[in-house]
């Protein structure tokens, strides 16, 4: 720091007052003496430069001094600040007091110390607060881009390093023939529409109020892309004679563009005329002439490129026949006549069916099928009590069928429940319809309905309507919930049917949080997994880890097990932390979150002034030099200027202190310039004066 013509005037005083006490001291009795009070010579600290607005600064008086070792106190004002500035200094009879850069510009900050009797003559520090040019950022490039779409353009990574308001101007290149035009080209986020394919390059420039940023460019690239054909899904069990709708309709091109359409058959059964009509619409027909399987290709074409062909199968096998012997008849008295129907038997692919009944009867029974081989035979019962089974095949030509029987029973017939069919893959949260529409009674009697529950452990699932038909639940916890049914006639009660409803586990999805960029030096760094979930409502655990930090970095996540820890950054570079959450069954995929912090410029300290009587070696400090990063520093010491004929040097001036060899009396500067790995300080000068 420069003294002020009044700080040397204060040092001459205190050379001559020393001076004078010596004479004195010669001349006579001291004890007769008074020791004159010297004026304190205030020390408002080094200037400070290239200072970002939000900055906290620290004035520092301490190097105020008293000749005579009195206690001081300190008086400070700001003499000049920019225009606009809000800024007041907190503490100003402090040693060390502060206050907050808000505008770019000078201020000028006056220090006044008192002894208790004098007045120090004032001193001043200069802080001074440059703009810096703003940076632009237009976002990520984009690719494959289907003509038709929307696209939203995002500056909001720009940023200003003094934190001024910023302004937007975007401008954009297009295709031959594009009419595409930037909507709100002076917000943050301005839209475009695609309307042709190639690259839309689009380039932003902010401004800060002083000065533009350079320009920055995102490229939006759409390509044509070869259309999908899908020939839509595979049909089974098809009757001979059956007309078939293919469907196309499934097919897609990824710009948008029409697309045409080309059925052919890959293969048919052998002796088939089967042919497509209007193979190149989207949904041709054909006719199934013979059991087997028919592949039908499609390939679609968007004027450009063709598709991947797709097929879809068609079969139609032989299936075999089902045979039904008619509905159960109860309470039939000595003498009735039975007639049997096997007209409810049928055969998928429409075969004629031949018909083979047997008939079971009950001990002492002389009754006799009318005929075992046609659709309705009859039989006489001839006993009071007991029941008749009779057992129904029918065949195809091919194959017959499994075996179905009619119950003739002369008493009453116990009911039969049916719970309905089983239901899988069901999520919590579910409503479940049970049916036991499907239970019968051979003799007609009216049922009631008796049904009961059986879940996981925990589940408070409960059925409604437990004597209805068809009760409800809900599901509400992972795993398998058994329904049983008993139905009863009055008389009697059937045998207990059961349905199954399961709930399969489904994996949990982890979220890691949006990125946080450009968070200053010694930032504490608070994740939030909060958004992850469980399709199946399971508590889940959380697995944080640091998969990447800068080189250099020892940030420790803290609570990593935890839905928020934390960290603080300690190196400029990128951080990325990555989450995966447990539903005490499987782990979810990996989801990943990107934490940046900027280089920040060391700041250069070449200590305080010095004042020598006599020339030598003196000793530099530089150790008050910092890197609002922690990167390590190196130092370069240089002279700015020494006395006219000085030879003097320094020693280790790569050294956070080196030594001065003063040679001659005079003023020395020595300059100071330290670097983070990255980048230079500003240069810091420190004077040194020797008499």
């Amino acid at each position: 720091m420069r003294h002020h013509p009044t700080q040397r005037n204060v040092i001459w005083t205190i050379l001559f007052s020393i001076l004078a006490a010596l004479t004195l001291n010669g001349c006579g009795d001291t004890n007769n003496v008074a020791t004159p009070n010297g004026a304190p010579a205030a020390n408002a600290g080094p200037d400070l430069g290239s200072i970002l607005s939000g900055t906290v600064i620290t004035l520092n008086g301490s190097a105020s001094s008293d000749p005579n070792g009195d206690p001081l106190t300190y008086s400070w004002t700001v003499l000049s600040k920019p225009v606009g500035s809000a800024a007041a200094l907190a503490n100003p009879t402090t040693v060390k007091p502060t206050f907050t850069v808000d505008r770019v510009g000078d201020y000028i900050v006056q220090l006044i110390v008192n002894d208790g009797q004098t007045n120090s003559a004032p001193d001043t520090v200069l802080i001074t607060t440059n703009n810096v040019a703003p940076v632009a950022n237009a976002g990520p490039d984009l690719g494959n881009v289907a003509p038709g779409t929307k696209v939203t353009l995002n500056g909001s990574s720009s940023s200003d390093a003094d934190r001024d308001p910023i302004t937007y101007q975007w401008s954009l290149s297009k295709p031959a023939g594009s009419t595409a035009v930037l909507a709100n080209p002076t917000t943050v986020s301005p839209t475009f529409i695609v309307d042709r394919d190639g690259d839309y390059i689009v380039q932003l420039i902010v401004n800060d109020g002083t000065v533009n940023s350079l320009p920055d460019t995102a490229t939006i690239t759409s390509n044509n892309v070869a259309p999908v054909a899908t020939a839509g899904p595979d049909q089974g069990s098809k009757l001979p004679g059956a007309r078939i709708t293919l469907n196309g309709s499934g097919s897609s091109d990824a710009n948008g563009d029409p697309i045409t359409y080309a059925w052919t058959f890959v293969s048919k059964p052998a002796g088939s005329a089967a042919v497509l009509t209007n193979p190149t619409t989207v949904s041709p027909t054909f006719i199934v002439d013979r059991d087997g399987d028919y592949i039908v290709q499609l390939i679609v074409n968007d004027g450009t490129l063709s598709s991947a062909p797709n097929s879809v199968i068609v079969t139609t096998n032989n299936v075999a026949p089902v045979a039904n012997a008619g509905p159960d008849q109860d309470g039939k008295l000595p003498g009735a006549r039975i007639t049997l129907d096997g007209s409810g038997s049928s055969d998928a692919n429409g075969d004629p069916l031949t018909y083979s009944w047997s008939l079971s009867k009950p001990a002492g029974s002389a009754a006799v099928l009318s005929s075992t081989t046609s659709v309705s035979p009859t039989f006489t019962v001839d006993l009071v009590t007991g029941n008749y089974v009779v057992q129904l095949i029918v065949n195809d030509g091919t194959v017959s069928s499994l075996a179905d029987s009619v119950i003739i029973s002369t008493g009453n017939v116990a009911p039969v429940a049916n719970a309905g069919p089983d239901q899988g893959g069901k999520l919590p949260g579910a409503r479940i319809t049970l049916d036991g529409s499907g239970s019968s009674d051979a003799n007609g009697d009216p049922l009631t309905y008796s049904w009961s529950l059986s879940k996981p452990a925990g589940s408070a699932a409960v059925l409604s309507g437990t004597t209805s038909v068809s009760p409800t639940f809900t599901v509400d916890l992972a795993g398998s919930y058994t329904a049983q049914l008993i139905v009863n006639d009055g008389a009697a009660g059937s045998v207990p049917d059961s349905v199954i409803v399961t709930t399969n586990n489904v994996a949990p999805v982890a979220n890691a949080g949006p990125n946080q960029l450009d968070l200053d030096p010694g930032a504490l760094v608070t994740l939030n997994g909060s958004a992850s979930s469980d399709a199946n409502g399971d508590p889940i655990t959380y697995a944080w880890t640091l998969v990447s930090k800068p080189a250099g970095s020892v940030a420790v996540l803290t609570s990593p097990t935890t839905i928020s820890p934390t960290f603080t950054v300690d190196r400029a570079g990128s951080y990325v932390a990555q989450l995966i959450v447990n539903d005490g069954t499987v782990d979810s995929l990996p989801d990943s979150l990107l934490i940046t912090t900027p280089n920040v410029a060391p700041v250069a300290n070449a200590g305080p002034d010095q004042l020598s009587l006599t020339p030598g070696s003196i000793t530099l400090d530089g150790s008050g030099s910092s890197d609002a990063n922690g990167d390590p520093i190196t130092y370069a010491w240089t002279f700015a200027s020494k006395p006219a004929g000085s030879t003097a040097t320094l020693i280790n001036p790569a050294s956070a202190s080196p030594a001065l060899e003063a040679d001659l009396a005079g003023s020395y500067e020595v300059q100071l310039i330290v670097n983070d790995g990255t980048v230079n300080s500003d240069p810091d000068s420190v004077s040194i004066t020797t008499n």
